[in-house]
């Protein structure tokens, strides 16, 4: 039997009203999904409680999750399309900027345009025919937990230690949050790293730290990677 999945997203996948063989996303285990903290996603709640509001707009169904999330579903090729409004919560940081993506059997079927908090929710529609396995992702930048209150801290805090001087001028600062602290190691990791850090080379960007090294560093062993990435940098430098 066929099934057509209807769901409303505002940082946030959540369900809209219900009809014939429709299934509402927000009534299914919302355990399995992967999000920015420990807390499970809560059906017709925003993330952290109360209402879900998009736009100044309440909706009565649906739910919300905290930072980039991820829900996968075994659909086992019966659904026949998918339904969704998404959003950034009224909630959110000013910082917040979510994509949302639909992902059917590793396939990225949907990719919505970047939203912020304040925005309308936007429709989506995306057919499911055929499809056995779907992830429904939310893509954050700016991280709505608002961790650009983080920077200035760190900052003074490396001119303190003296890994910083006073007239060292910072090119580029961003905060995000990584939900994930610990890489994977597998058999294909050399060749992989061989061809990513060759690649990386050509074009002149310096990699480091856990995700640039693609190794458990410990945060001895990160800061070395760090000065070792801003040497080769500025050994690029003219003069």
């Amino acid at each position: 039997m066929k099934r057509r999945i209807t769901l409303l997203g505002a940082l946030l996948w959540a369900a809209a009203p219900l009809s014939g063989k429709e299934t509402a996303v927000a009534t299914l285990n919302l355990r399995e999904t992967l999000q920015a903290t420990w807390a499970v996603p809560a059906a017709d709640t925003a993330a952290g409680g109360g209402p879900l509001r998009v736009g100044r707009v309440t909706f009565a169904r649906g739910f919300g999750t905290a930072g980039g999330s991820r829900l996968e579903l075994a659909l086992g090729g019966r659904a026949t399309r998918v339904q969704a409004r998404t959003g950034v919560d009224d909630t959110a940081g000013e910082l917040a900027t979510i994509r949302f993506l639909i992902v059917g059997d590793g396939r990225v079927l949907y990719r919505g345009p970047w939203q912020q908090r304040g925005g309308p929710a936007v429709p989506l529609d995306v057919p499911l025919a055929g499809i056995q396995r779907l992830a429904l992702v939310a893509d954050v930048r700016g991280e709505p937990y608002a961790p650009a209150d983080w920077i200035e801290p760190v900052i003074r805090d490396l001119r303190r230690c003296g890994c910083l001087r006073e007239d060292d001028q910072i090119l580029c600062r961003r905060a995000m949050l990584l939900p994930y602290a610990n890489i994977i190691f597998d058999h294909d990791r050399a060749a992989a790293l061989e061809i990513v850090h060759g690649y990386l080379d050509e074009l002149g960007i310096a990699y480091c730290g856990r995700y640039g090294d693609w190794g458990y560093l410990w945060t001895d062993e990160s800061f070395k990677s760090g000065e070792s990435a801003a040497e080769r940098a500025l050994s690029r430098l003219p003069g």
